[in-house]
């Protein structure tokens, strides 16, 4: 028999704090792949023991970490377990992110949040129309 989790709902302060890792997660992974690119260059000289291969390897395990603090945030939280956890493509940053950022609440219709992420559909007049 499958136990069941405690729901959990995000307080406003733990929202506010997993968008704050969210940017910062985002920020990490970009300079890591930029770094992963430089030790790939010092890598084809064959110049691999270097400083910069230590800091890339110690800015991936942050980045890793940040990822399994945000996969742990996600755990009996309803949304990500009945229904976005099961969606491909969206992995737990992600789904972090779409619930941190969406106030579900303010939407009167699912057209409310295609328009949030600027996917609204507009009318568009004919050129024949006045």
């Amino acid at each position: 028999m499958k136990k069941k989790r405690k729901k959990v709902e995000w307080t406003e302060v733990r929202k506010r704090e997993i968008k704050y890792l969210i940017g910062h997660y985002y920020r990490i992974q970009k300079h890591r792949v930029a770094m992963g690119n430089q030790v790939f260059a010092l890598n084809q000289q064959k110049n691999s023991d270097t400083p910069i291969n230590y800091f890339h390897k110690r800015i991936f395990d942050i980045e890793k970490e940040m990822k399994k603090y945000l996969k742990n945030s996600l755990n009996g939280v309803p949304i990500w377990e009945e229904w976005l956890s099961k969606v491909k493509g969206i992995g737990e940053v992600l789904g972090c992110a779409l619930i941190a950022f969406i106030d579900i609440k303010k939407a009167k219709h699912p057209s409310n949040i295609w328009s949030y992420f600027g996917l609204a559909p507009i009318k568009v007049k004919n050129k024949n129309q006045c």
